[in-house]
């Protein structure tokens, strides 16, 4: 079988409502945490609950699980 230099990423499911998860925040984006009322400090993973505005930020790129 020939090889291929094409990689296809494979998708991966979306964290579970509810569950515990680490977040990062991009350098000079401003983000509330929801649960703290707080500003996520960029690239500094913070432990957060899945939610459907975590998932939301996750589908946009506004945060990336760490782990």
């Amino acid at each position: 079988m020939a090889k291929t230099d094409s990689k296809i990423e494979t998708p991966v499911a979306p964290p579970a409502l509810g569950t515990q998860v680490l977040v990062k925040v991009a350098s000079g984006c401003m983000l509330v945490n929801n649960e703290t009322n707080a500003y996520f400090e960029p690239d500094v993973a913070t432990p957060a609950t899945v939610t459907i505005t975590l998932l939301r930020r996750l589908q946009d790129g506004d945060v990336t699980l760490v782990g």
